[in-house]
């Protein structure tokens, strides 16, 4: 419970100051959608989003593949982001993606890489690494009506890193006036020590 307390603190900073979440408003405006773990006050979704002008926050975001249960050994894990606008109705020419992970500890978050395949190469994430949470965003893409598109991404976790419960969470909006296009989703995982060398 202390992680999620920490998450919902992290988001309720974020609706005070959002140029620090860096466009991640639709967590802090309605509550991310966690994949993993139980439903509770803290993670169960608002029944309404932010719609911005033309289009309505249709896009759907999903974490998948990624692990609940990752080692502080250097590996690279793979995953997906899946942005699902079926329920779109227009053509969104520019979204944003940006992602934020809270942690366990709060320290500055260090030890640990993410990236996201963009143009047949692999793009680091832009991060801020902060006391107990980093943010940044993960670069832009056009999202068409109708349409189901994924990203692949990565992550690994150094020796440093901190250890313990996390959460990844997601969101895609605009660059101007922090606008949600998105219903934010988000996956609760944890960092533990690498495996002893034989």
């Amino acid at each position: 419970m202390q992680l999620l307390h920490r998450a919902a603190a992290v988001v309720t900073a974020a609706a005070v100051a959002p140029a620090l979440f860096l466009a991640t408003p639709a967590a802090a405006a309605q509550g991310a959608q966690y994949t993993q773990g139980p439903r509770s006050p803290q993670n169960a979704p608002a029944a309404k989003t932010a719609e911005p002008d033309p289009a309505k926050a249709t896009i759907r975001l999903q974490v998948k593949g990624l692990p609940t249960e990752i080692a502080a050994d250097g590996a690279w894990h793979r995953f997906k982001l899946v942005l699902d606008n079926r329920k779109g109705a227009v053509d969104i020419e520019k979204v944003k993606r940006s992602a934020l992970i809270a942690f366990h500890e709060n320290r500055t978050a260090t030890g640990f890489d993410m990236q996201y395949r963009e143009g047949g190469a692999w793009k680091r994430w832009d991060v801020r690494k902060l006391r107990g949470w980093a943010t940044g965003p993960i670069g832009y893409q056009k999202v068409a009506a109708g349409s189901v598109t994924t990203v692949p991404m990565r992550i690994r976790f150094k020796a440093d890193a901190i250890l313990g419960g996390a959460f990844l969470i997601v969101h895609a909006g605009t660059d101007k006036e922090q606008k949600a296009y998105s219903i934010g989703s988000g996956h609760r995982f944890r960092i533990v020590p690498a495996a002893p060398r034989p």
